[in-house]
């Protein structure tokens, strides 16, 4: 979760469940795109999970701009095609 670590704000909830909403701006699109991730899967993942097997409800693209910064229009409009249409098994954060 390079990009969100770093230049995402993050917003802490605790009730119903625990949760951390990542909010940023998209490299892409230049909009505001936020991804919300559960408490312990977060704690997972800073443990050393890759990050499909922590977070393996949010979609790729969640995923991926969670990492790199690009949501999924972002990637669409800078790269083409969708990523979504990628093979999910080389996927290695």
């Amino acid at each position: 979760m390079k990009y969100a670590d770093r230049f995402c704000e993050v917003v802490e909830k605790y009730e119903p469940e625990h949760t951390y909403t990542f909010v940023g701006t998209c490299l892409g699109t230049r909009k505001q795109y936020s991804v919300t991730v559960k408490g312990p899967d977060l704690h997972k993942y800073r443990q050393g999970a890759f990050i499909k097997a922590a977070f393996p409800y949010i979609s790729k693209g969640d995923r991926e701009f969670l990492i790199s910064g690009y949501s999924p229009e972002g990637w669409n409009q800078t790269f083409g095609g969708s990523d979504e249409d990628e093979d999910d098994e080389d996927e290695l954060e």
